[in-house]
Formats: structure tokens, C-alpha cells, sequence
């Protein structure tokens, strides 16, 4: 497959793949009562990146593309390294870890943005029925929930380094 729209459409389903696994790591994680807010953001989250990426897998069948399962085993492997992070503990998760994935996932979804904004500018007819629209107006509303979540779980934390 040497397509570059073909090539483009599957390296996002990668993203999203480990973008995906990421919000539900995330989810996962703060399902322990102690931010039941975040949970609750994070629980609608991960539902919404999964009808992205429901949608971006609708997206590459009109482009007539095929995902590549070595990419999206090679998303799941990524993901699952990144929860080897050096963090100050060896057993259990650090508060740090929510901090950096919550970056991890503004910066998944601004690619996500990215990756609607170029689809869109193509006015390509096999995505006439797709509201790219919708999509960016989504994705920017992700980001600045995700953001404001992360600046606040940011300030808890480094808060308490000693200075």
C-alpha cells in the first residue's frame, strides 16, 4: 500500500488505537472513587474517542483502505510500554502517571483534530456524507476537558514537591 491517503488513514487508526487504550488506562485508573469527577469526565471520554474511532474506521472503508494489523498489534505494544514509565515507584502508580497521561491524551486528541482538519480540506466525494465539522467541533471540546482536567490534576500534584 503506497497511497499516501491510504498510508495517512491507517497510521491515524493506529493513533487512535493507542489513543484508545490510553483513555481507558486512564479511566481505569481513577476508578478507585478518589476523583469521582475526573472518572465521570474520563468515563464519557473514552466512550467519545471510541465513536471517533468508530467513525475514522468508517472513513478508511470509503477510502477503500485495509488496516494494517501489524500497526494497530504495534499501537496495543506501545501503549502497554508506556505504562513502564520511571515515575518514583516500582509497584505501585505514582499520582505523576495521571498527570502524564492526561497530556498524553491532549496531545492524542489535537492529532486527532490534525488529522479531521486535513481530512476535511480534500473534499474528497467518498467522504461527502462525513460531518468533519462535527468531528473538529468535538475534538476541540475533548481537548479543552481534557486540558482543564489536566492543569488541575497537574497543580494537585507538583504542588506537593517540596521547593
Amino acid at each position: 500500500m503506497t497511497d499516501p491517503l491510504n498510508l495517512y488513514l491507517i497510521d491515524h487508526l493506529t493513533a487512535a488505537t493507542g489513543g484508545l487504550r490510553l483513555a481507558e488506562r486512564t479511566r481505569d485508573a481513577h476508578d478507585d472513587g478518589s476523583d469521582p469527577e475526573l472518572h465521570t469526565q474520563l468515563q464519557a471520554l473514552t466512550e467519545e474517542i471510541r465513536e471517533d474511532r468508530a467513525e475514522l474506521r468508517r472513513i478508511v472503508s470509503l477510502a477503500g483502505a485495509t488496516p494494517d494489523p501489524v500497526k494497530l498489534v504495534a499501537a496495543v505494544a506501545g501503549e502497554l510500554v508506556g505504562r513502564l514509565k520511571l515515575n518514583g515507584r516500582l509497584v505501585r502508580r505514582s499520582p505523576l502517571s495521571s498527570v502524564v497521561e492526561l497530556e498524553g491524551l491532549t496531545i492524542a486528541i489535537r492529532g486527532k483534530r490534525c488529522g479531521w482538519t486535513a481530512l476535511d480540506a480534500l473534499n474528497d466525494p467518498r467522504f461527502a456524507d462525513v460531518d468533519f465539522d462535527e468531528l473538529i467541533r468535538r475534538a476541540d471540546d475533548q481537548y479543552e476537558r481534557v486540558d482543564a482536567a489536566r492543569r488541575r490534576v497537574a497543580v494537585s500534584v507538583l504542588s506537593r514537591s517540596s521547593v
